[in-house]
């Protein structure tokens, strides 16, 4: 019997939204989790950490309904960067006097921002007992015909990605995780399972042309930006169109950008969801309805951590996507 689900999209610590939203789809309270009354199953595609004010309180829910049997709950970027910059790489030390390069992820200017909430309000036990959940979390969660994986649903990267976490298998349950040693192998620029866990997470990412610059939404000037991986190639569509969000500040032919690593969609591929794009949820002063990307694409965040939506996408064994995007209050 198929069991319908609600994909909810990136929470960033916004614990009362994630609670509205809930409610709003028809989830009840019960003990540690949340239960819909005709059994819905929640999917949650990551990025629950950073940035809001209640993240302490998010988690425990996520995981509550993970635990309980109610949801599922996939790893996010920010949940790998949290590993990564709580693992120690004393070796990659550039100098005696270098503090930033010992750890899998630098403890950047940058990073260190990007971190910044979550530190806040986890103390050091508190972090390593939440990043060693994170460590057990899959890439990618698959239901009877639709998928949920944060940034781009690569079927080769996933698989190796797969494979490298069956390999490796830590703590006291013995479940597949990412070890201290796959993590430093991830974190390695010169490997695959870098470059994988990058694409999957991340999405496809690709050097503007003419040595251009973006800003993103976190203020960030980028030389590379986020590609609509799931597209075809059209040479006469302006470049900005392309992009995830989509912009108008670049209005050279797609044709004219080299794009590799498209992860064409085919019809026999089930309904995806993303999360991870910021998409807006405002677009000259008015409100954005949220639509599916693409027949088979569907991306559920909109911005929350930005003054946008919390969202779900209520899925009830529909072969093409619907405008079934529920979004909480903004």
């Amino acid at each position: 019997m198929l069991i319908a689900h609600d994909i909810i999209g990136d929470i960033h610590g916004h614990y009362h939204r994630l609670i509205a939203l809930l409610e709003k789809l028809g989830y009840e309270p019960t003990g540690d989790s949340w239960k819909h009354p005709e059994g819905r199953k929640l999917v949650f595609a990551g990025d629950y950490i950073d940035r809001g004010p209640q993240i302490k309180e998010v988690l425990e829910l996520v995981r509550g309904c993970v635990e309980a049997g109610d949801a599922y709950a996939i790893m996010g970027n920010h949940e790998f960067n949290a590993i990564a910059y709580e693992t120690p790489a004393p070796e990659r030390k550039t100098s005696e006097e270098d503090d930033v390069n010992t750890w899998c992820r630098p403890h950047s200017d940058r990073n260190n921002h990007q971190y910044e909430a979550t530190r806040a309000q986890l103390n050091d036990d508190e972090r390593k007992y939440w990043t060693d959940w994170f460590r057990t979390l899959p890439p990618v969660w698959e239901g009877d015909g639709v998928r949920v994986v944060h940034a781009c649903s690569n079927y080769e990267a996933i698989g190796r990605i797969k494979e490298a976490l069956h390999q490796n298998v830590g703590g006291d349950g013995g479940e597949r995780r990412w070890t201290d040693a796959l993590i430093k192998q991830a974190t390695d620029k010169s490997t695959q399972l870098y470059k994988d866990h990058e694409l999957v997470f991340k999405g496809l990412e690709i050097t503007l042309p003419d040595g251009r610059i973006l800003t993103d939404k976190a203020g960030i000037e980028r030389t590379e930006a986020r590609v609509q991986w799931w597209r075809e190639s059209w040479p006469d569509e302006p470049f900005g169109d392309w992009l995830m969000p989509p912009s108008n500040e670049i209005t050279d032919p797609v044709g004219m950008v080299p794009v590799d690593g498209i992860t064409l969609c085919r019809k026999d591929d089930p309904i995806t969801c993303v999360g991870h794009y910021w998409m807006p949820a405002k677009k000259g002063g008015k409100d954005v309805k949220p639509q599916p990307m693409h027949d088979k694409i569907v991306c559920v965040d909109y911005s929350v951590a930005k003054g946008g939506y919390m969202c779900a996408y209520r899925f009830n064994g529909e072969i093409e996507a619907k405008p079934d995007i529920l979004c909480g209050s903004n």
